[in-house]
């Protein structure tokens, strides 16, 4: 099926925004126009009346006469005032709106990577890593597994807490295999994982053509409307980014370096196996290995897509 067909279940929304600016515009473009129309008609009249009148009166006497005026006066006042205005006008207003979402470019993105040769492929007709080096694109399609060192101990947490551990303590007598109870082993085993899933990453393995991919994922990319394990031993297509490459056997990839104390943990988790070998001779099943390294040849990919 063609690659532009797939759908992504988990998309690197900061990665490919990332390259998108680089590699295209990295944005969608709308244009909204508002046609305003004023049509305004405005008047105005005003009619002003005044009337005033006035009597005067005036007697002035001298030694030889006397002098007498009376004076009345009238006067009327009027005032008419009209205003008539009228205004029309259309505007546009225009919104220039730009929508960066990451599924709508993906191909894009991917189609012009694909252009300028950034990806490498592989698959029957390159299942070499040998010419694969930290920082490159690779594009591959493997069977997505579910054996992480996180979902183990998950699982032995949980089947512990139903189990009841201080029931487990008093029913068996441990003192022969070391000073853990495994009231202990429960609450170390929460501590490690509260360290595995900081960030909101957890680790999946892909196996592609023999090679081992390690994929740390973000659970904020994830599709809203899946689960990335329902999708477990089912084949998916990944692109991303190689950000370390174990090309023999005697290299490895940790599934406990994210907690910075690797060789510790590992160490520590080594130390509850027989404990667990010992609760499975009695009857109270358990995982009883964990998985805390992937040998080469492997990949460590941080994934840009993964599609099925």
């Amino acid at each position: 099926m063609p690659a532009e067909l797939f759908t992504p279940i988990y998309l690197n929304q900061d990665e490919i925004q990332n390259l998108s600016s680089i590699l295209i515009d990295g944005y969608f473009e709308s244009i909204t126009i508002k046609q305003i129309s004023d049509n305004t008609v405005t008047g105005r009249y005003q009619h002003n009346n005044k009337s005033q009148c006035s009597n005067d009166y005036k007697n002035t006497k001298g030694d030889k006469d006397d002098n007498t005026v009376i004076g009345n006066s009238c006067y009327n006042y009027g005032d008419i005032f009209r205003y008539l205005e009228g205004r029309n006008f259309d505007r546009n207003d225009v919104t220039l709106k730009r929508v960066y979402a990451s599924f709508s470019y993906y191909n894009n993105l991917r189609n012009k990577m694909n252009t300028l040769g950034v990806i490498k492929y592989i698959n029957n007709s390159s299942p070499s890593i040998n010419n694969i080096y930290s920082g490159d694109y690779v594009d591959l399609t493997g069977c997505l597994e579910v054996n992480t060192i996180s979902n183990c101990i998950d699982n032995c947490i949980f089947i512990l807490n139903n189990y009841g551990t201080s029931h487990l303590d008093n029913l068996f007598d441990t003192k022969h295999i070391g000073p853990l109870t495994y009231t202990m082993i429960c609450e170390l085993l929460k501590t490690i994982q509260k360290e595995l899933n900081k960030g909101a990453t957890f680790d999946i393995i892909i196996n592609c053509l023999g090679v081992n991919c390690v994929l740390p994922i973000n659970s904020t990319y994830t599709s809203k409307h899946s689960y990335i394990y329902d999708d477990a031993s089912c084949d998916c297509c990944i692109l991303g980014k190689v950000s370390k490459v174990a090309y023999t056997p005697s290299e490895s990839i940790g599934m406990l370096r994210k907690t910075g104390l690797d060789s510790y943990y590992t160490k520590l988790l080594n130390s509850f196996i027989p404990y667990f070998h010992f609760l499975n001779n009695n009857g109270f099943l358990i995982p009883g290995e964990f998985i805390t390294s992937i040998n080469g040849p492997a990949l460590e990919i941080i994934p840009l897509s993964i599609c099925m």
